[in-house]
């Protein structure tokens, strides 16, 4: 890794991924150049009750 470069590892509390809002927030304040989203909804039967917050979770982040 480049010296020059900063990991910013935040969970919920920092930034809550199911809130588009919060993300821009954080987009715009941080300015990253790279987000690598390791969260998700692993429970199957939660995902195939809860389809809009499963894919909310997954789907968030590609518009930042």
């Amino acid at each position: 890794m480049h010296k020059n470069n900063e990991i910013l590892n935040k969970n919920i509390e920092d930034v809550d991924i199911t809130d588009s809002e919060s993300l821009m927030m954080f987009g715009d304040m941080n300015r990253p150049d790279v987000i690598i989203n390791c969260a998700g909804l692993t429970d199957v039967e939660v995902c195939e009750r809860e389809v809009e917050r499963a894919y909310t979770v997954l789907d968030n982040l590609c518009y930042v």
